[in-house]
């Protein structure tokens, strides 16, 4: 696959990502360059939705994790969360928590 001109060096196309129907298809293009090359080609409606959120909701994720990590320390949604954004973003995923001792409280 490669790189969208408008992407910084080793990341994605910075959103809002807009949705331009054609005849038979999805394009996603970044809002900011609208008649540049597409961010990606898709068949379904509801897929194209999906991934023309798709910067939006990485952010809000990220904006969600800085919050509640500190408040509910590194549980298993925690977790689950951080794994999805490096996924996202191509990152390592992050190491499972260390496991608890026997008797430890949740």
């Amino acid at each position: 696959m490669t790189q969208a001109p408008d992407a910084p060096e080793g990341g994605h196309t910075p959103g809002p990502w807009l949705r331009i129907d054609k005849a038979e298809y999805a394009e996603i293009q970044a809002a900011f360059r609208p008649s540049s090359q597409a961010v990606a080609l898709v068949a379904k409606p509801a897929d194209a939705d999906l991934i023309a959120a798709a910067p939006e909701l990485l952010a809000e994720l990220q904006f969600a994790v800085k919050l509640l990590a500190p408040l509910m320390g590194e549980t298993a949604q925690v977790q689950s969360m951080r794994a999805a954004i490096a996924r996202a973003t191509g990152a390592a995923l992050p190491p499972p928590p260390p496991p608890k001792a026997p008797g430890e409280s949740a």
